[in-house]
Formats: structure tokens, C-alpha cells, sequence
């Protein structure tokens, strides 16, 4: 009788350990195959940072320092695995900054002052980009985004005399508009939160269908292309060179 419970505890044992190594067996197997398989999703980018236009002359003299650029963009990753990704993207912003036009003294060199009518400069740029994403965590708890593309820039330069200068029926806008084109590139180091508040995340995946939520520092080049023809507007561009460099901080959500 001893004999015949120690013959099926051990079976039973033997069954089980068999039933595991199996199901352990299947597990690698599906994420042997889903690390392998292609990943495709898209992604929602709100960032902001702070310019330093690198070729203007006289921005600091007129506006002082620069104001904060926000920006709009979306990607589609339409190739990968986990842990590295490529794909396509558009994003747009939006800068506004309030200055004094200038006065222009002498003529060898030439000097800038500040004048007393008012400016408002608003700049529009928009990009077209490829990006790549490189994790070294299957779980992708770090995420490094590199990108280059292509940019336009719409400005508008609103210039409105002081009110002592000229009677008040007599002021008028003065507006400078023009185009640049630039090439562009960046990258960025994002950290995933959803560790931090995971029923959030869920909610979020729930009804908008995102996975992850990452946020982190960034940072920005844009080289102007010169004189020419924009690509995607056609239109002629001005010797105002936006040349600049951006850092900031950027919150991401991706499928």
C-alpha cells in the first residue's frame, strides 16, 4: 500500500514538472516569435522648448531673450521589433515674440538700436522627418528617438509705429512676411512613466488605444537651406535665415 501512494506521488509529480517544462516551453516559444515579429503603431509627441535663433543678427538686441516653442507632432512606425523601430512623421509649431523695430545707425559698420515703435514677430514652422527608435530593454523602459528631415517656415514681422509719433488715425500696420527652408535634426532620450500610474495607462489604452507614455529631454538642430524654392510650398524663400537650436522636454504616447 506504501508502495502504490509512493508510485503516484511520484507520478504525479513527474505529470506536473512535464505539464510546466511545456507550458515554459510554449511561453519561449511565443516570445521567441513575438520579439521577431514586425511591430508597427504611431505615435502623438507635445513638447516644448526654448530657441536660440544662431545666424539672426540683432534678436537679442530687439526682443531680448527668446520665448518658449511649442510643438504638435505624429509618427507612424511602419517597421520593427521592440527594441528597434523606424518610421515617419510631420510636426508643427508655433513662436511668438513681442520686440521694438530697429534703427539703423551709421554705415561702416553698421549699428542697431532699439526704436520706439513695437514689433510682434510670429514664426510658423512645419517639418516632414524620418525617425528611428533604439531601446536596450524589450520592456522599452528607455527609449532613444534620432530624426532628420525636412522644414518650411512661414514669418510674419508686425510693425506698428509709437503712439507720440504720428496721430492715432493716421498708425498704421507695417508687415514683413517671407518663407525659409531648412534641413533638420534631433534627438531625444524618453523615459517610460507607466510604472508610475499604471491604472492611468490602461485607461488611456482603453480609449485611445496608447500603450506607452514617456517624457524626457530633447534636443534640436535646424540648418537653413538659403535662397530657393521651397519643396512642398513652392514658394520663394527670403535671406532671413532661422537657423537655430532647441531644447526642451517632450511627453509621448505611442500605440
Amino acid at each position: 500500500m506504501r508502495f502504490q501512494l509512493l508510485s503516484l506521488l511520484i507520478l504525479a509529480l513527474t505529470s506536473e514538472s512535464v505539464i510546466a517544462v511545456t507550458r515554459l516551453g510554449e511561453v519561449s516559444k511565443e516570445e521567441g516569435e513575438d520579439f521577431f515579429q514586425p511591430r508597427r503603431g504611431y505615435k502623438l509627441q507635445l513638447s516644448v522648448g526654448k530657441p536660440t535663433f544662431t545666424k539672426m543678427q540683432y534678436y537679442d538686441e530687439l526682443f531680448g531673450s527668446t520665448e518658449y516653442l511649442p510643438t504638435f507632432g505624429f509618427a507612424y512606425k511602419f517597421l520593427g521589433i521592440p527594441m528597434a523601430q523606424i518610421g515617419a512623421g510631420f510636426k508643427m509649431s508655433v513662436y511668438s515674440a513681442n520686440g521694438n523695430q530697429a534703427l539703423k545707425k551709421g554705415t561702416s559698420p553698421v549699428t542697431i538700436e532699439k526704436a520706439t515703435g513695437q514689433s510682434r514677430l510670429t514664426v510658423l514652422p512645419y517639418q516632414i522627418f524620418l525617425i528611428g527608435q533604439v531601446s536596450p530593454f524589450y520592456k522599452r523602459y528607455i527609449v532613444f528617438d534620432v530624426w532628420a528631415g525636412y522644414e518650411e517656415l512661414y514669418f510674419e514681422d508686425v510693425r506698428l509705429p509709437a503712439a507720440g509719433e504720428v496721430e492715432s488715425s493716421d498708425r498704421r500696420k507695417v508687415v514683413t512676411s517671407g518663407w525659409d527652408r531648412s534641413m533638420t535634426y534631433g534627438v531625444s532620450a524618453n523615459f517610460l512613466l507607466n510604472p508610475l500610474e499604471e491604472r492611468a495607462v490602461q485607461n488611456l489604452y482603453n480609449s485611445m488605444g496608447f500603450r506607452f507614455i514617456y517624457f524626457g529631454p530633447f534636443i534640436e538642430f535646424v540648418s537653413s537651406l538659403g535662397e530657393g524654392k521651397g519643396f512642398l510650398n513652392q514658394q520663394q524663400t527670403t535671406p532671413v535665415d532661422f537657423s537655430r537650436q532647441t531644447f526642451g522636454i517632450t511627453f509621448m504616447f505611442e500605440t
